[in-house]
């Protein structure tokens, strides 16, 4: 029987992968890491909060910093994948909390 458990952070990562998201490794990484993407007075405001099918979604407070992440997004792409690779993404969208 003790065969047949699998762990949940193996069902877990599973789970992400058939999503199209990376390992939950670095997910907690990019949240770790935002502000040094993308500096401390955006990374104060705006929050990773998936990645999904190489897509980045950003959460914002205020609409002028969702412009700001999409002004970023060429640098925020690469910036990732220099830390992330063989992980990468190819567009960032920014939503309003």
């Amino acid at each position: 029987m003790a065969d047949d458990i699998t762990p949940l952070a193996h069902s877990l990562e599973r789970f992400f992968q058939n999503l199209g998201a990376p390992p939950i490794s670095v997910i907690t990484r990019l949240s770790d890491e935002w502000s040094s993407i993308v500096g401390p007075a955006l990374g104060g405001v705006t929050s990773p909060v998936s990645v999904i099918d190489a897509e980045l979604t950003v959460v914002c407070s205020e609409p002028a910093w969702s412009s700001q992440i999409s002004w970023m997004e060429t640098q925020i792409c690469e910036e990732f994948g220099k830390r992330f690779a063989p992980e990468e993404i190819t567009s960032v969208r920014a939503i309003l909390h």
